[in-house]
């Protein structure tokens, strides 16, 4: 957005494996960090997906990096926060699954 308030769009999510319900972003080297509460990956426990870390160019280039599992896979399920970035680490948070009611994970 400019100071002007012209808007462009980067990316439009798709709400499939790409993610939906997407969190805030961090700027880490070059490009844009974030997670998506649900979406990329479908399976028995989350249909369409458990959510998704994703890279985004500024020139709105957008990768699924991670797709999560679910509640009973340790790796937890709907990242519904932003990332920090910590030396280089991206550090989120789930809100569900692990092998309790959620998960702190690194990327």
């Amino acid at each position: 957005m400019t100071l002007a308030g012209a808007v462009t769009t980067l990316y439009s999510f798709q709400g499939s494996t790409d993610g939906a319900d997407a969190w805030g972003l961090v700027h880490s080297g070059k490009n844009f960090y974030g997670t998506t509460a649900i979406g990329g990956i479908s399976n028995d426990v989350c249909v369409p997906g458990c959510g998704t870390v994703y890279r985004l160019t500024a020139k709105g280039v957008h990768t699924v990096l991670y797709s999560f599992k679910g509640s009973s896979a340790s790796d937890g399920s709907s990242p519904n926060s932003g990332l920090i970035d910590v030396g280089g680490t991206l550090y989120g948070t789930t809100a569900q699954g692990g092998v309790g009611a959620g998960t702190l994970f690194t990327v």
